[in-house]
């Protein structure tokens, strides 16, 4: 006869649900982005290879999040149809929190200093200064 486990799955691994919000948070938030592409496609968009895409996004001039341990995906808003964003560069620098998921979440959310619109809006208006300034101040509660 097989023994069967009377242990509830949650306190196999308590922090099981946390992990899952995450990932549903994430995958959210590349909904909102518009999806991902690859290192690949994006070598493609931009005509350049997947090494030159890697140092960009290491420079910080394109915007990657890490999918699993080696998959790094490039959050579809940040391209035009030539390559990235006029200025991306510039709101990408002016940041003051590292974390990548964390700057995508923040270039999706209504900022005041735009009046409600995201920081992408602007950079996608061509209001460079206002996504910089929008970025450079999140998490800055004393302004």
């Amino acid at each position: 006869m097989r023994a069967t486990s009377s242990i509830d799955p949650s306190l196999r691994d308590p922090l099981a649900s946390a992990r899952a919000r995450g990932a549903a948070t994430k995958s959210d938030l590349l909904a909102r982005a518009g999806g991902a592409f690859s290192a690949e496609e994006v070598a493609t968009l931009m005509g350049m290879t997947v090494a030159a895409v890697d140092e960009q996004r290491q420079r910080g001039t394109l915007l990657g999040v890490r999918q699993a341990r080696r998959v790094i995906l490039y959050p579809t808003c940040q391209f035009a149809a030539d390559g990235a964003l006029p200025g991306l560069g510039k709101v990408l620098a002016a940041f003051a929190v590292e974390g990548a998921w964390t700057r995508l979440s923040v270039l999706l959310s209504p900022a005041p200093a735009l009046g409600g619109a995201t920081p992408l809006d602007a950079l996608c208006r061509g209001d460079v200064a206002g996504a910089v300034e929008a970025v450079s101040t999140f998490g800055d509660h004393g302004a």
